[in-house]
Formats: C-alpha cells, sequence, structure tokens
C-alpha cells in the first residue's frame, strides 16, 4: 500500500537567506523546474528572539508564496541555534567532561549562532517543546504544508558532547537501568566505583569500555531528541507525517565523534533520510575533500559505490526513506563544478535504490559565513545551468511516470553486509593514529565496510545491508559477510549457527567475537563455539593477517568461510586494485550467476512495481555499452546515463 508519493524539492530559506526580494521570482522558478516542494529551516533563535514571543512572519510569507505557485512546504525545526536568553536565564550551555564551557557560537548549519544548547537541561526541551507546539498550532490547517522535520542531521557530537549535572544525572540512570546494582557495574566492568551518582564521563577515548557505553548512551540520547519533537509534533498535528534525517549516515559517520543510531532515529518518525555526501574518505574541509566520487576526480570510477551504499543502507533502515541532502553542487568557492552527468547518475543511483524522495541542498548557492558559495543548483545570479536543466529532466520524467516511482520497490540484494555499531565503535577507539577525539573515518571496521560494498558492487553484485539490530534477517539471503566483527555478540551466535546449518554462506573477516560485551579480549579466538563453525582457532592478528590460508568450513548445510586478512579494507586502501580474484571466490561459493553481460561500468538493479518488472541500467562510462540481461534482452544505454526497462508496464 502506498504511503507517499515520490517527491522532488529542495531546501530554499534558512534566515536571513534567500533575501525576501527573490522569493517570488524563485519559488516561480522551482515551480518550472518541476519540484513538488520547498523546505525551511526555522531557527529557534530567529524566531523567539525573546522569551515567548513568537515571530513568524517570514514564514507566513512564505506560506503564501507556495500557494501561490502550487508548492509544499516541508517545515523543518532547527532547535540547535537556541537564542541567547535560554543560556543567560537557564545556563544552557554544555559542559564537557574535563569540566570546560562550549560557549555557544555560529558558524555553517548554525551561522546565526547559538549552537548549541543542552537539550537534557529540562527547561531546553520544555521552551523548545512551546516554540514547536506554537509553529504546528499555526500551520497545520495550511494546505501548502507537505511534512514536518524533526530535526536536522541527527548526530551525537562532538567527543565529549554534555556532561553537565542534567547530562551526568541521565547517564548514571542509564547505567543504573543497565546494571541494576554498583557491585554488579564493578563486578561486570573490571571498576571500582563507589555509587552510580560518582561515575563520571571520560575525558579521554583511551579506557575503551567506558568510552564505548558514554557515547553508546550519547547516540540513545540522540534518539530521545528526535521522539520528543516528533511527540510534540504529533500531539498538535496528529495527521501529518514526521521526517528526520541523518547527517551521513552510521556507515560513513566517525560512530565517536560524530555518531547516530539509525535504526532507533528511524523508529520515531515516519519517513527517515540522509544527507547523500560525495566522498568516501576522510572530510578535510569544504574546499579539500578525500576521495570524491565526482568525475573530475580521477578515481571516480572506485569512489562512486558511496551514493548506492547510503541509499542500501537507509533502505535497510526505515520504508519509506529519502534523500535529505542532495548536493546540487561542489562544496566551495573554488572548486570546479557538479557535472550534469554527476547529477544524472546519482539520481539514477537512489532512485533505482528505492529512495521516495529527493530534497536539493540546496536551490541557490549559500550567500556568507564558512558555507558561502556551495552547493547550489542554480547560478550565483539565478540563471539555470546544466545542473539545475538535467534536474528538470528528471522532474518531467517522474511526472510522466509518476505511479511507476510511486510504488517501485527494489529487488532483494544477491548478499548481505551486516553492520555492527559496537564493533565500528571499538575498532574506531582501537585505531592507533591521532587523537581519539578528533574527526575520522578511516579506521578498519569502516574501511572493511566501505571496501566490501564496494568490491562487490563494482563486481556486478547488488547488495543490501542488516543492521546488527535486526540481524535475524540473514535468514533471508543466500550468503551474508561480516566486516571486522570484533564485538559480534555472543547472543547473535545461535542464530548464526543455525543460519549456516540451514544452507546458509557466512563470510568472516578475522577476529570475531574476539572481544567480549565489555571490549576485553578473549584468550583464545573465536570464542562462544564459533571455532566449531569456522573451523579455526588463533591468537591476535598481526599487520593485518593470519598465518594460515583462508578456511571454508562444511558445517550442516551450509558454508562458513573465514578470511586469513581484511579484504575489506584492502579494497578500500587500494583503490586501484582489481581485487577480482576475491570476487571470483565469493561467486564460486555462493554459485552465483551473474546478472547481466556487459563490458565496462555498468550496473543493473531491478525491481517491481505495479506487479510489474522494472531494470535500471547505470553506464559509467565515456562510450555506449550493451548490456544482456538474464532475459536475453538486449539493451544499448547511452553514454554516462541511465535507462529503465519497464516490462509489460502500461
Amino acid at each position: 500500500m502506498k504511503t507517499i508519493p515520490f517527491l522532488t524539492g529542495t531546501q530554499y530559506y534558512r534566515y536571513p537567506t534567500p533575501e525576501p526580494s527573490k522569493w517570488n521570482d524563485d519559488l516561480a522558478h522551482i515551480k518550472r523546474l518541476g519540484f513538488d516542494f520547498i523546505q525551511l529551516r526555522p531557527q529557534w533563535r530567529t524566531h523567539e528572539r525573546l522569551e515567548g514571543q513568537y515571530v513568524w512572519d517570514d514564514i507566513d510569507q512564505l506560506f503564501d508564496l507556495a500557494k501561490k505557485h502550487d508548492l509544499k512546504i516541508v517545515f523543518k525545526f532547527f532547535l540547535e541555534c537556541a537564542p541567547e536568553w535560554l543560556y543567560d536565564k537557564y545556563n544552557a550551555k554544555r559542559i564537557t567532561p574535563d569540566g570546560k564551557t562550549i560557549t555557544p557560537f555560529g558558524e555553517g548549519s548554525f551561522y546565526v549562532g547559538g549552537y548549541s544548547p543542552c537539550f537534557d537541561n529540562p527547561v531546553t526541551e520544555a521552551r523548545s517543546r512551546l516554540l514547536i507546539a506554537d509553529a504546528v498550532k499555526r500551520y497545520r490547517s495550511n494546505d501548502a504544508l507537505l511534512f514536518w522535520h524533526a530535526w536536522n542531521e541527527a548526530r551525537n557530537r562532538p567527543f565529549g558532547e554534555c556532561a553537565c549535572s542534567h547530562s551526568l544525572a541521565k547517564y548514571q540512570e542509564w547505567l543504573k537501568n543497565r546494571f541494576s546494582t554498583i557491585d554488579n557495574l564493578n563486578q561486570t566492568l573490571g571498576l571500582s566505583e563507589t555509587s552510580f551518582e560518582s561515575i563520571k564521563a571520560p575525558a579521554s577515548a583511551v579506557q575503551y569500555t567506558l568510552t564505548a557505553l558514554w557515547k553508546e548512551w550519547g547516540r540513545e540520547r540522540v534518539r530521545d531528541r528526535v521522539a520528543f519533537v516528533a511527540d510534540e509534533i504529533r500531539r498538535n498535528d496528529p495527521n501529518r507525517k514526521v521526517l528526520c534525517h541523518s547527517g551521513m549516515c552510521s556507515l560513513t559517520q566517525d560512530i565517536i565523534n560524530d555518531g547516530s543510531d539509525d535504526v532507533k532515529n528511524g523508529e520515531v518518525v515516519d519517513i527517515y533520510g540522509v544527507s547523500l555526501i560525495h566522498w568516501a574518505g576522510e572530510y578535510r574541509s569544504f574546499s579539500s575533500l578525500e576521495r570524491e566520487a565526482v568525475m573530475r576526480n580521477k578515481d571516480f570510477d572506485a569512489n562512486r559505490f558511496i551514493y548506492p551504499m547510503a541509499a542500501d543502507w537507509m533502505r535497510a533502515v526505515k520504508k519509506p526513506f529519502w534523500i535529505n541532502e542532495f548536493y546540487s553542487d561542489s562544496w566551495g568557492t573554488e572548486t570546479p563544478h557538479f557535472t550534469k552527468e554527476d547529477v544524472r547518475l546519482r539520481i539514477g543511483e537512489i532512485v533505482s535504490s528505492g529512495a521516495k524522495g529527493i530534497n536539493l541542498w540546496q536551490f541557490r548557492p549559500e550567500l556568507y559565513c564558512n558555507e558561502s558559495g556551495i552547493t547550489g543548483i542554480i547560478n550565483m545570479d539565478g540563471s539555470d545551468n546544466e545542473r539545475s536543466l538535467e534536474f528538470a529532466k528528471f522532474n518531467e520524467f517522474k511526472f510522466n511516470n509518476k505511479e511507476l516511482l510511486d510504488d517501485y520497490i527494489k529487488d532483494k540484494g544477491d548478499i548481505a553486509i551486516v553492520y555492527d555499531p559496537e564493533s565500528d565503535a571499538i575498532s574506531r577507539l582501537e585505531h592507533p593514529e591521532g587523537d581519539a577525539t578528533q574527526y575520522r573515518v578511516t579506521y578498519r571496521y569502516k574501511n572493511s565496510v566501505k571496501g566490501w560494498y564496494s568490491l562487490l558492487y563494482r563486481n556486478g553484485m547488488n547488495v543490501d545491508f542488516i543492521p546488527m539490530a535486526h540481524f535475524s534477517n540473514i535468514k533471508q539471503y543466500k550468503a551474508v559477510i561480516l566486516p571486522y566483527p570484533s564485538r559480534f555478540p555472543e547472543s547473535a551466535v545461535p542464530e548464526l549457527l543455525s543460519y549456516v546449518k540451514d544452507g546458509g554462506i557466512v563470510f568472516s573477516e578475522p577476529g570475531i567475537a574476539q572481544r567480549d560485551f565489555k571490549n576485553w579480549l578473549h584468550y583464545e579466538f573465536p570464542p562462544y563455539g564459533l571455532n566449531e563453525l569456522f573451523d579455526v582457532k588463533h591468537g591476535l592478528i598481526k599487520d593485518g593477517k593470519l598465518p594460515f590460508k583462508t578456511k571454508v568450513n562444511l558445517f550442516g548445510k551450509g558454508k562458513a568461510v573465514y578470511f586469513n586478512s581484511f579484504p575489506g579494507e584492502d579494497a578500500y586502501l587500494n583503490i586501484r586494485k582489481s581485487n577480482t580474484d576475491i570476487v571470483k571466490f565469493i561467486k564460486k561459493i555462493m554459485g552465483f550467476k551473474e546478472n547481466y553481460k556487459a563490458s565496462g561500468n555498468v550496473v543493473v538493479k531491478t525491481g517491481t512495481s505495479c506487479g510489474n518488472k522494472i531494470t535500471f541500467i547505470l553506464n559509467y562510462d565515456k562510450v555506449k555499452r550493451e548490456v544482456v540481461l538474464k532475459s536475453g534482452k538486449k539493451i544499448s544505454v547511452k553514454p554516462l546515463s541511465y535507462t529503465v526497462i519497464k516490462d509489460n508496464f502500461q
């Protein structure tokens, strides 16, 4: 049953830009390009400058203009830019674990200032609820309103988050619920605390277990913040859907310094989404991004996996899902523009992966602050360019294929990668380079996840993800991959054993469950009876390799493969290396039959819509490619383009 139609739109306004003199012409332009909605980002600091006095004049005007131009509005609350009175009167500033006060500031997304109050402070939540209620009551009956957006890029940042008395009290209560008694906590974790009330936030990331617990709690608090906003919206408007989106996503975030739990966030909203980053490595600056997945990068073909990977992950997290920040252009005033082909093929990837909405970031290039000049789909002077016209072409396709896109569901993947946030976190804490409190996304677990996805995707396989929270879904797949599963939970072992006994195939990188739930190493690996599943025993892994060959063990009706090294990380770190031997090995073990025949950089994805088969074919080469599908049908695809085959679709 359909929940929402496929929609496209664009972020348009966050005070003070664009200026009112541009609004009418811009909205007419947006409609002319074929978009369905605009997104507004009302900032708390702007609309309640004086306590209890809500001023919505600019938003009122934009609602009127949206109706005039037959556009809908996504209303995105932006509570992190809090008014100054909240800090001065209610002491809402955040405190770092080592006792420093984080002075509210303005930059980038938060450029009006006031970033960011402590939402564990009960006054912060209470006052923000009043603002939310005022806005919802004001606009809930407005025909132009499409959805409410509860939180922009819900994430736990920075390393310290907040350790004020309010935050510590909530953290201590969380620990008490987890361990019941202080003696149990001490015996379980090897600590010597006198009471839960004596436990402080870890000021250093070196103490693995306490840091992992602190950040797990922090990710849950992100979910709680999204939940209270969604709750207040629904109390005042129970009829409209509530949206939220992650900044990047769990697969590409630094889980210690900038993480979120997409699964838990998605549970408290109706539609969940993601910011679609265009780099596959470290974030350096707006003008210096490592490993960009844009066509001007000579290594584009090795990095373009980042687009479908984000979409395929979101599909595993929540249906329906949106791409909430589809970057319209490059991140800098001195970096080359994206091309129309960048826009075209990114659209093809995410639509064929099952996204149900695309929101551009943004319509106009930003005018000031450290985000000035970035990511506008039109030119600074308001004129169109090849990127905006390319999106207009897609919007025309959307208009002519409305039923197809509304109902499209991507087929199940050929293989699934299991994502485990606990293995992610411990790998990040083990990372030997640099300060653990500094942003980093190139460590073994993240490298392995990205490398495995890239390797399989670029070699003709459709890949799904399974969040560890949904581990029982492994039984839906012929084969699953466990990237560096160092914290694999003992509770999941029976499910894994049963899966393989019944005919499933598991591929595991070394070190499965080498640490227990408190992050202590076992004396021998693998534990929990997994040594019988894989028929291996070994000690610590040195130099990323074990002193034996990759093991293939028959177990019941299935197979358990234990690698002697880290093929996923190797594929990520050595992007020009083909790694075809590993892919051939995977396919041979699976008895995999190719989905299509084609030369060059071609991607084929299938799904259904209205009971009919739909096939997307993407050609990343600069020459025409001929593709032979499983059915024997031959399809010709133009250079740097995609085509949609609609079998029996009326």
